[in-house]
């Protein structure tokens, strides 16, 4: 049995030692309470949909991953614009916006 490189080591034990880094984006947006409010259900209809057309993927000649991709995003689309404070709404898009570009760099 071969052992793991060194370096292979190293990198995962700074990533081990950076992983409670990450809980700290979880504190940086509160989100709403949605099992009670329309949007939730209406996320739970658009997930029942997409999963049928998972199903029903021989019949509809969809690849998985379409329904999937599509409900995410009309999901998406229902929680962000369910905000009833623009600020809010803005500061979320500014924070996806830093999100998207700090993967990029």
């Amino acid at each position: 049995m071969r052992s793991e490189p060194v370096t292979a080591r190293i990198i995962s034990l700074i990533a081990l030692c950076l992983l409670p880094l990450t809980t700290s984006a979880a504190t940086l947006t509160s989100a709403p309470d949605l099992t009670a409010h329309p949007v939730g259900y209406l996320a739970l209809v658009i997930f029942a949909l997409a999963y049928l057309f998972v199903m029903a993927e021989e019949f509809v000649h969809l690849r998985k991953s379409k329904p999937v991709i599509i409900a995410a995003g009309v999901i998406y689309y229902c929680r962000v614009s369910s905000d009833k404070q623009k600020d809010d709404l803005d500061r979320q898009v500014q924070f996806m916006c830093n999100q998207s570009a700090s993967r990029n760099n």
